[in-house]
């Protein structure tokens, strides 16, 4: 039928879709962005992360000391769940919102 996504399957003709108009319905209304399901994540988490609040740093050092601080934090959690990363990034956003992100893998 050539459709791909949820939007063009709301969009489609009647004769287009099979199914009740139930399912029609909800189909139409995930396209629209509507859905009062209780979100229930189906895997474990697959990332840990750390962030320091938003603020204005012009200190080279204090950007290093919060970097080593939340490398450690990651890593207090990644082996307290017998864990090992596989890949690392890093994201550093500017005051302008401008983002530079860097990953080791």
């Amino acid at each position: 039928m050539g459709i791909q996504t949820v939007e063009q399957l709301r969009m489609a003709p009647g004769t287009n879709c099979q199914g009740s108009l139930e399912i029609r319905s909800r189909i139409s209304q995930a396209g629209s962005g509507i859905d009062h399901r209780k979100v229930e994540p189906y895997t474990e988490a697959k990332s840990i992360s750390a962030e320091e609040p938003s603020q204005s740093i012009s200190s080279t050092g204090y950007v290093i000391r919060s970097l080593n601080h939340q490398v450690e934090e990651v890593g207090q959690r990644l082996r307290a769940e017998k864990l090992q990363a596989r890949t690392i990034t890093l994201k550093i956003r500017y005051g302008d919102f401008r983002t530079i992100t860097g990953v080791i893998q």
